[in-house]
């Protein structure tokens, strides 16, 4: 996870690299600090990352 990385505003980066694929995800929070939105952006964040799990890959079917 990368934090605090500099742009229009602050935003975070979070890249995965899983079975040979590449995932990024970008969350930029929006609105003033201490703002509504903001808070809800951070809640969000948060969410993603606190549950964000691999589901193993079945098998093919023949």
């Amino acid at each position: 996870m990368l934090d605090n990385l500099p742009g229009q505003d602050l935003n975070r980066r979070m890249v995965l690299l899983h079975g040979g694929r590449l995932c990024s995800f970008f969350f930029a929070p929006l609105g003033d600090p201490g703002s509504e939105t903001r808070t809800q952006a951070e809640s969000l964040y948060q969410h993603v990352v606190d549950s964000f799990r691999f589901i193993p890959e079945l098998p093919a079917p023949n």
